[in-house]
């Protein structure tokens, strides 16, 4: 495998072990893995090195993360088969402008365009997420505005409504999202009834 596709890709194995080790998504980067835990993980994850370059390719049409995309890719055909994902998947980027109105894959495609500024991003957690979050709105059918990124935890200075005094609040960070189950009854809202037959 090509230096440069070997790096991403282990990049996204180090991110699919944390995550599979209970972790937080905020330590999901963490760590530096060894030769062996590498070659276990690809094992366990295997990618063909052409689904690397196309992911790549879709990752520098809209500026975002290959890591990000090869993560989520791995995450959702955890549920759903590979077909399926690739409807995801190769219709992001370039492929995105055939589309009209809300289709997630044109609103994952523009958010990061738009996030990113004409250069890829390295977040590749966060952007794992809000694909994850843009499949589940293709399959359910359902219109998402913005992908916002997930939050970390931590306080915020909130007026007390009764006393007016400034007080310290804690928020939560956000939890990584679910892939939307195959129970789902598939909509036809983005899909056209060709793409609903490989759903059978």
């Amino acid at each position: 495998m090509k230096q440069s596709n070997s790096n991403v890709y282990g990049a996204a194995l180090k991110v699919l072990s944390n995550r599979l080790s209970g972790q937080h998504w905020t330590r999901w980067t963490n760590g530096r893995p060894t030769a062996e835990q590498l070659q276990e993980w690809v094992r366990k994850w295997p990618i063909s090195e052409d689904r690397i370059i196309r992911l790549t390719a879709k990752g520098k049409q809209c500026h975002a993360s290959a890591t990000g995309l090869i993560v989520a890719y791995k995450i959702i055909t955890e549920t759903w088969p590979e077909r399926i994902a690739d409807m995801f998947f190769d219709c992001i980027g370039e492929a995105s402008k055939e589309f009209v109105g809300r289709d997630p894959r044109a609103i994952y495609t523009n958010t990061m365009i738009n996030v990113n500024k004409g250069r890829v991003s390295r977040d590749s957690v966060q952007q794992s997420a809000q694909a994850v979050k843009a499949f589940n709105a293709l399959v359910a059918g359902e219109t998402i505005g913005t992908l916002k990124k997930m939050k970390i935890g931590g306080t915020k200075i909130v007026e007390d409504r009764k006393t007016g005094e400034e007080v310290e609040q804690v928020y939560l960070a956000d939890r990584y999202p679910e892939v939307i189950a195959r129970t789902v009854e598939v909509s036809e809202k983005w899909l056209t009834r060709d793409n609903l037959v490989l759903f059978d």
